[in-house]
């Protein structure tokens, strides 16, 4: 049995190319400050403060998750597919259709 993708693999090549481009520019931004404000309160006054090297990890592991889950998401969706046309053609042979 053969799987075939429900959507071609060129639909996933925006996501591929927004990691390339965040993996090719994040090293240029260095050196990067070792903190800087992530939220302000009411007053416009910082009051939460992490490292920008862990905000582009943070990004870059979130764009790759979510690669990964479209391309297995595919994968399923074309795994229903096959078996949906499997038990239609099987049910096709048994009522004599």
């Amino acid at each position: 049995m053969k799987l075939k993708l429900v959507y071609p693999l060129w639909t996933h090549l925006t996501a591929v190319l927004l990691i390339l481009i965040a993996i090719f520019f994040t090293p240029r931004a260095f050196p990067l400050p070792d903190t800087a404000p992530i939220h302000f309160d009411i007053n416009g006054q910082p009051n939460g403060y992490w490292s920008p090297l862990a905000s582009s990890l943070l990004l870059f592991g979130i764009s790759l998750g979510f690669l990964v889950l479209s391309a297995w998401l595919d994968r399923i969706v074309s795994i229903d597919i096959l078996f949906a046309n499997v038990i239609d053609s099987a049910t096709a042979r048994m009522t004599g259709q």
